[in-house]
């Protein structure tokens, strides 16, 4: 039996949605975070479940935010996405099907649209986090998982691994390498 894609509404005029898997990994990081803040952070299970909760809410925004970088940068060159879809820790810009054969440097431009808004994001939450290091406490572990969570997936992005911007990236030079030749 085939799940069905799940409708989350949409944002800036962009569909979201999730596979199933999506839902089940997102439970998952919430139980994760919950233990994370149990066991490191000593709290008390109810507290422990609610910042578990609120970290997996900055691991979707994260996610979120990547991709709304995609979907800026390909309205302002032309080519915008039709939707955000969430597929187990990861997500996609989808694009339109027609969409025409683009030039390579509009590819480009897409591609670092998501990591620019991570890499921007994480500065932010790490200045946050050691302005907060002498305060500590419950937004200091905040400040700290977001920039953490940012940095990842910045990293990660540009990993090669089929499916991120560091893929699209390598496909792109590959490109421009065979066009010289």
């Amino acid at each position: 039996m085939r799940w069905p894609t799940l409708s989350l509404g949409s944002v800036s005029k962009v569909r979201l949605s999730a596979k199933p898997s999506a839902i089940m990994c997102w439970l998952l990081l919430w139980t994760l975070y919950s233990i994370l803040g149990g066991f490191l952070f000593k709290l008390p299970p109810g507290v422990a479940i609610a910042f578990g909760l609120l970290a997996f809410a900055f691991h979707w925004f994260s996610t979120l935010i990547h991709q709304l970088g995609h979907v800026w940068v390909g309205r302002r060159v032309g080519y915008a996405a039709t939707g955000i879809q969430f597929w187990w820790i990861f997500s996609s810009t989808l694009y339109p099907a027609d969409e025409p054969a683009l030039p390579t440097a509009i590819h480009l431009q897409r591609a670092l649209g998501g990591p620019a808004l991570n890499l921007l994001l994480t500065i932010v939450a790490g200045a946050l986090c050691l302005a907060l290091l002498p305060v500590g406490g419950f937004v200091w572990r905040f400040a700290a998982i977001l920039a953490v969570q940012n940095l990842l997936a910045f990293i990660v992005g540009f990993l090669p691994l089929g499916f991120t911007d560091g893929s699209t990236l390598l496909r792109l030079r590959n490109m421009r390498l065979a066009q010289k030749r």
